[in-house]
């Protein structure tokens, strides 16, 4: 039996489904060319969870408890940024400072998760562009968020993913039978069903002539 991914997912995605309904055409189009700038966001997230799974760290644990600690951190950044887009304040910060280093530039990878969501570095800051509005901002989130959902299920999804490679395997060699058997050629002789049918028409005669022959022996009617 395939293991089941917890309601969350089905719930993101009816959320996001309906979001999209309420949009105009010209706000979706835009919703998906931000969401293609955004992905890298969700692959940098997995990868720096990922780090965690290496051979070579030692405790695990507390690696684990790093990297989650700095997600955090720069979720809450990123939405005080979503929530307050004018404002200059929440675009630039110092990469020297003590409290961002020890919560959230000290994990493997954190850097990158802010260079993939469109910071630039500018010496000993981190500078957010103009360009950058609230709707790029919550596409961001919902990556990171998607690429935590995904770590902490990855053994389901990677069985449900193997699952699918197996039937599209199977669908492959049915599909190559079925070309394979419209390349061969036909045959000449009588369709099994005409054989069929030509039986039957023959048994039901045989019938018919030994149920009303006169005579006393049936082999007459043979």
């Amino acid at each position: 039996m395939a293991a089941e991914l917890p309601d969350f997912y089905r719930e993101l995605a009816k959320k996001r489904h309906h979001e999209a309904k309420s949009l105009s055409v010209a706000e979706q189009a835009h919703r998906r060319e931000v969401n293609k700038l955004t992905r890298p966001v969700r692959d940098v997230v997995m990868q720096m969870q990922l780090t965690t799974d290496q051979p070579t760290v030692g405790n695990r644990a507390a690696a684990a408890a790093v990297v989650e600690r700095a997600l955090t951190e720069i979720t809450r950044l990123f939405k005080n940024i979503e929530k307050n887009a004018s404002e200059p304040k929440y675009r630039r910060i110092r990469t020297t400072n003590e409290r961002l280093r020890e919560n959230i530039l000290n994990a493997p990878m954190a850097l990158d998760v802010f260079l993939a969501a469109g910071w630039v570095e500018d010496g000993d800051y981190l500078v957010l562009p103009d360009s950058i509005d609230a709707r790029h901002m919550e596409s961001v989130l919902h990556q990171m968020e998607r690429a935590v959902f995904n770590y902490r299920n990855r053994e389901i999804i990677a069985e449900r993913e193997a699952q699918e490679e197996e039937r599209r395997k199977i669908q492959a060699k049915v599909e190559a039978a079925k070309a394979e058997r419209r390349a061969a050629p036909k045959p000449t002789g009588p369709s099994v069903r005409a054989v069929q049918i030509g039986c039957a028409f023959f048994a039901q005669q045989k019938y018919v002539a030994v149920t009303f022959c006169s005579c006393s022996s049936p082999r007459c009617c043979w």
